[in-house]
């Protein structure tokens, strides 16, 4: 088997990256939205050990992503994800908005009790 170059792997990278955008940008409104409800369905069955695997491992690929970016691509990430988290909270109710602070709220509370005390202090 021969081992594919650097080159080739960003080729076949960005050209998978924007087959998946092109998929997206055709989506209907209903279809992304049953997908993202079957995502959340997903999510919310996962087992608590599986889920913390899954929020470092994204951990980890977001850090490595951010790491580079350019300004003018963090301030387009940045203004996507202030977008999304705007339109999740207009149609969330009450309810779960509240029952997901206090979960957040909670795991915060976890970290915060692991976390070494120079770490805080250091705000880190």
């Amino acid at each position: 088997m021969v081992k594919e170059t650097a080159a080739q792997k960003k080729r076949r990278l960005e050209k998978a990256r924007q087959k998946y955008q092109e998929k997206r940008s055709q989506e209907t409104e209903q279809c992304k939205t049953e997908r993202l409800t079957k995502r959340r369905k997903m999510l919310e069955s996962e087992a608590e050990s599986q889920r913390a695997e899954h929020l470092a491992k994204h951990k980890e690929h977001m850090a490595a992503a951010r790491a580079l970016e350019t300004e003018e691509e963090r301030a387009s990430r940045q203004a996507r994800d202030r977008e999304r988290h705007a339109a999740v909270r207009a149609v969330e109710p009450e309810e779960a908005r509240a029952s997901g602070q206090a979960r957040y709220r909670e795991q915060h509370a976890a970290v915060r009790a692991v976390e070494p005390e120079e770490a805080r202090a250091s705000g880190q």
